[in-house]
């Protein structure tokens, strides 16, 4: 079966509805729009990239040798699992939810997405914007 042929298709109310296998489906957007590293730190799950950081304070002393643009990631976990990042504490609850790491870039790969010699001040929030969304602007 090739995925332009139905896995599925019935007649209702007049229109042929038809149940295709979305080929696209298996793409992770972080594998071909991927300027953000995210980096979390959770004691049963992997969230976010594979990464070399064995604590919190390995990611530190990271950012402190690298010029970096980072937002901090927060998750919510209570009866399904929500993340969130920004600047400011998103979720209203003490108990379920929490830092979980962070999503940075260096300056050297925003220097290379956007193929600049410097990073100013409009491009470090319009990476921000992509390391929100994953994708460019």
């Amino acid at each position: 079966m090739s995925k332009t042929e139905p896995v599925l298709q019935e007649e209702y109310k007049g229109y042929i509805v038809k149940v295709l296998i979305d080929g696209f489906g298996v793409d992770s957007p972080r594998e071909w729009s991927n300027l953000g590293h995210m980096v979390c730190f959770h004691r049963r799950d992997n969230y976010g990239d594979k990464h070399e950081f064995d604590t919190p304070s390995d990611l530190y002393d990271f950012f402190k040798e690298h010029k970096v643009v980072k937002l901090p990631i927060y998750m919510y976990d209570h009866s399904g699992v929500a993340l969130s990042t920004g600047n400011g504490y998103p979720f209203n609850d003490p108990w379920d939810a929490g830092q979980l790491g962070y999503i940075y870039a260096t300056y050297e790969e925003i220097r290379k997405e956007y193929g600049i010699k410097h990073v100013t001040q409009s491009i470090i929030e319009r990476s921000k914007g992509i390391e929100r969304r994953g994708r460019d602007l």
